[in-house]
């Protein structure tokens, strides 16, 4: 068992109850429910829908669209801004993956190169989602999390809460399993298209995400852009084009090199994201937030 596994033995608990599994770590002590395995993978989740989503995808044939993606991996379509990468090294240091009495969960487990760098070198970083092209330690259901209550001291969430139909009761989730004095850092897509992976919901204004949060207890250390309004007119212009096309393995070529050609402009948003206007029209925000002691 790997080491973000073990970590994750530790603080893992029935979605339902919050309490602890018995030893065979699918078993619920106390409603005494027992919880699937897909693939490997422990699936504590109580939603059939997701569950059986969760098998579609496992037992679903590679489209030839899918394979060309496994030999020609899709570089990030977004630019992180410098604010941003400045949070996610610091709030890293300040919760160490690493320490054995320190448990950092990224919820969702999003496949992009930006923080795949920056997680290689946390193998005790513990993920929980669904399967995507990340890899995952649970299969989990953001809103009824297979924690235990106070036991996460920072969680992760990049676009992960536009995919939820109730962000709500997710973000009342995260509340309830970190710990006090515990940080959750969220990036939430303002402008963008709509993209399905499976389902795409809502956005969010930078004071929408603020007071997502502040209802459910949070107190806000910092928000900001996370990749601003060049980012967002681009990726915008990138999907026209590419939504045009119907055909899969030619779509995902052609957005391939789209990415590529368009990505040193996104750069001029280091200038731009400097300016309160760059707000109105930015492509992503993040949130820091921590729970009360």
């Amino acid at each position: 068992m790997n080491k973000s596994r073990n970590k994750l033995m530790d603080i893992l608990s029935c979605p339902t109850c919050h309490l602890k599994f018995s030893s065979d770590n699918k078993t619920c002590t106390s409603c005494k429910k027992t919880y699937s395995e897909y693939d490997g993978i422990l699936a504590p989740i109580n939603d059939s829908l997701i569950q059986e989503e969760i098998k579609k995808i496992i037992e679903k044939e590679k489209t030839i669209k899918e394979k060309i993606k496994d030999l020609i991996p899709m570089p990030d379509e977004r630019l992180w801004s410098q604010s941003s990468k400045k949070i996610i090294k610091k709030i890293l240091l300040e919760k160490d993956p690493q320490a054995s009495n320190c448990y950092v969960v990224n919820m969702g487990s999003g496949v992009e190169s930006f923080y795949k760098k920056i997680f290689s070198k946390h193998d005790s970083l513990i993920r929980i989602g669904i399967p995507h092209e990340g890899n995952v330690d649970a299969f989990g259901d953001a809103m009824q999390l297979p924690l235990r209550s106070n036991s996460v001291d920072l969680f992760f969430s990049s676009s992960v809460i536009e995919h939820l139909p109730d962000p709500e009761r997710a973000v009342s989730e995260l509340f309830r399993t970190i710990k006090p004095g515990g940080l959750i850092y969220a990036e939430i897509p303002f402008i963008g298209a709509y993209h399905m992976a499976p389902n795409d919901y809502q956005r969010y204004t930078i004071s929408g995400i603020e007071s997502l949060f502040n209802r459910h207890g949070f107190e806000m250390n910092e928000k900001g852009i996370c990749s601003g309004p060049i980012n967002a007119l681009l990726l915008l212009v990138q999907h026209a084009i590419v939504e045009a096309i119907p055909f899969g393995p030619i779509q995902y070529i052609l957005r391939l090199i789209l990415t590529w050609v368009l990505h040193p402009f996104k750069y001029l948003d280091y200038v731009f994201n400097r300016f309160k206007w760059g707000e109105f029209l930015a492509c992503n925000f993040y949130y820091l937030g921590r729970k009360p002691l």
